[in-house]
């Protein structure tokens, strides 16, 4: 992946440790730049040589006449200039540079420090996830930045040491990963490891009304916000769930994400604008927009188009034209105009003619079966008939009080059948709804990169069983 990363974007210099330059392709070795810490400054406190005052009031006065060299016109930097290009799989799986103007990320943080949380000495950020956006807001407000390794993200256990050893006070989450150190790990432990956290952000799935109350039943203290942010578009909207004024009256199975920080648009298959309380796939709009996708002019036209609902008038002093991303999300605007994410758009399924939303199954199960996580995909060829919906199941061991979900199921391991929990859920969804096979799984994987739920894991066990039943099938033939 580095080395395609480095052929496309074509980066004049690479930096680096030592340890990782023998990593690079070959191509990439004439520009590293190998960063080294000596541990000196620790030796000299904050001394520092005639010779290194030198070098910095140089580079100063070159910052401060726009890298131009004496004698030459300053180099002007316009808010639409190219500010960086970060990477990400998306949906695809293929890495894409995502290329973002100043505008973008200067907009983003001015926002997230007067509507969300602002940082000062003290605050002690961990990031992973998303570790470009997260990193740089706590440093530029005088917080300190806790680098969560890879390996640790997803261990519940080191991830809650390492958030008691170093007094963490924020940390991002997908739901993905929350659910799965609140599953792996004992909540006495995360109780007592967790004590210094005061927010934790959900970005980059929806979040389930479940996973709202096992959070706050487990961890009272903490402020829980609710984030949709697109590598695309920044931030777009966020909700706190723990706020006393919370409205979750309209939502039955997702929590809101608020109100758009930003213009957004819900539209029908024709790009037509829809009422609110109708989903439909959104679309976003704005001054924290990228420019597109480094060089990917096609893909760019499909994702980033003009804004038929916004007028250049209307819109920001921005050189560019107005334009909206589309996000591939399904969405719809609640009553009191705040904004829920349902999920994406490709995960509405047809089985056998029937409209199928994948999350809406998989919510029926989480509220009438003792679960603590679940995911429902669909198999088969498209337009088939033995197209069927498969359910991977995670119990609930937690004995709570009043928890009238069945708990008292068991899965035939020959086909898949469970008449039990296919009992508890039907007059809840449509008969087409009601999945066919249901398998049981201690959790559910997570991606490596991205830290999302990681379907294409799921679809490679799906296709894994197919083949095992296929051939029972064909052994039970020849036996008989």
């Amino acid at each position: 992946m580095v080395e395609r990363v480095l052929n496309e974007a074509k980066p004049t210099a690479v930096c680096t440790t030592l340890e990782h330059v023998r990593k690079l392709p070959a191509a990439a070795g004439e520009m590293a730049i190998v960063c080294e810490d000596d541990s000196s400054h620790q030796e000299d406190g904050l001394s520092s040589s005639s010779q290194d005052e030198a070098e910095w009031e140089t580079l100063w006065e070159r910052y401060s006449n726009g890298w131009a060299e004496k004698g030459e016109e300053p180099n002007r930097v316009s808010l639409d200039d190219l500010a960086f290009v970060v990477y990400s799989s998306g949906t695809t799986g293929q890495p894409k540079g995502i290329a973002n103007p100043h505008r973008a990320p200067a907009v983003s943080y001015e926002w997230r420090f007067r509507t969300l949380s602002d940082y000062g000495p003290g605050d002690v950020v961990a990031c992973n996830v998303f570790f470009v956006w997260e990193c740089l807001r706590p440093l530029m407000r005088g917080g300190t930045v806790l680098p969560v390794p890879a390996d640790d993200i997803f261990d519940g256990e080191r991830l809650t040491s390492q958030i008691e050893r170093f007094n963490v006070t924020e940390i991002l989450f997908t739901p993905s990963l929350l659910e799965n150190m609140l599953l792996t790990v004992d909540l006495k432990d995360v109780r007592s490891r967790l004590k210094t956290v005061r927010q934790i952000y959900l970005n980059g799935e929806v979040v389930s009304l479940a996973l709202r109350k096992k959070v706050i039943d487990s961890l009272a203290e903490v402020r829980l916000l609710n984030l949709y942010s697109i590598s695309e578009c920044h931030e777009v909207a966020a909700l706190d769930l723990t706020a006393s004024d919370l409205d979750l009256s309209s939502s039955d199975k997702f929590c809101p994400v608020g109100y758009p920080s930003t213009p957004c648009y819900i539209v029908d298959e024709e790009c037509q604008p829809l009422p609110f309380g109708e989903a439909g796939e959104l679309f976003v709009g704005g001054e924290m927009l990228a420019r597109g996708y480094l060089n990917l002019p096609e893909l760019t036209a499909t994702r980033f188009v003009p804004d038929p609902f916004l007028t250049k008038r209307e819109s920001d002093e921005s050189s560019r034209p107005p334009m909206m991303y589309r996000t591939g999300d399904r969405a719809r605007f609640l009553p009191n105009g705040q904004l829920e994410i349902l999920g994406r758009c490709d995960f509405m399924v047809k089985i056998r003619g029937y409209s199928v939303v994948l999350g809406a199954v998989e919510t029926a199960l989480v509220d009438h079966v003792k679960l603590s996580s679940c995911v429902v995909v669909a198999d088969g060829e498209e337009g088939s008939e033995d197209k069927q919906l498969i359910a991977y199941l995670v119990r609930d061991h937690n004995n709570k009080e009043g928890d009238t979900r069945l708990a008292d199921w068991n899965i035939d391991t020959r086909n898949g059948a469970c008449p039990e929990i296919r009992r508890s859920i039907d007059g809840h969804v449509a008969h087409y709804m009601v999945p066919s096979v249901y398998i049981e799984v201690e959790s559910l994987p997570v991606a490596a990169v991205g830290a999302k739920l990681d379907r294409k894991a799921l679809q490679a066990q799906t296709k894994d069983r197919r083949a095992m039943m296929r051939s029972l099938q064909l052994n039970w033939l020849g036996s008989s």
